[in-house]
């Protein structure tokens, strides 16, 4: 056998598997990027769908601000219609003591004056003029470092006695 022939059938042989190795590595690295490409997609469309719902989150949180803050324009409006006494008053107040009365507590907040709103336009809201043995608790809460006071009024609501 001629070694020459040799050499060159083995120089062929390792030539055509170092290409099919070169060509295996080139497919391999092609199914990594299409992986790579894949991933980044989904985390694409992950991102844009986070950002959808932060959108939406804002939107509905500034619908909710909106609706608060005409709830309570309404009770400022409502609560002038409605005469408070304090539960330290010792004069004379006109109850309808035929009528119905209820109990009215509000919920805490920063200002004394809108648990004040609160109170006297719950009160309109349920038909009441009158609320009477008002009474505001403070309360002192923090957050951290920060210290701050927060207030609920309550007192009974009623019907006024009109004279004739």
């Amino acid at each position: 056998m001629n070694p020459l022939l040799s050499l060159t059938g083995v120089g062929l042989a390792i030539g055509l598997i170092g290409g099919f190795a070169v060509g295996y590595e080139t497919e391999a690295a092609a199914r990594e990027k299409a992986k790579v490409k894949k991933r980044e997609k989904e985390e694409a469309k992950k991102k844009a769908e986070w950002e959808r719902q932060k959108a939406e989150e804002a939107r509905l949180r500034m619908e909710e601000e909106k609706r608060k803050e005409e709830e309570f324009s309404t009770l400022e409006e409502l609560s002038e219609m409605v005469m408070a006494f304090s539960i330290n008053y010792k004069g004379i107040i006109d109850i309808d003591i035929r009528q119905p009365q209820e109990k009215i507590v509000t919920d805490y907040f920063t200002e004394r004056k809108t648990a004040e709103i609160y109170l006297k336009g719950t009160s309109a809201l349920k038909g009441y003029n009158i609320v009477y043995n008002v009474e505001f608790i403070s309360e002192i809460r923090s957050n951290g470092n920060y210290v701050y006071k927060v207030w609920m009024a309550k007192g009974n609501a009623a019907y006024r006695k009109y004279r004739h």
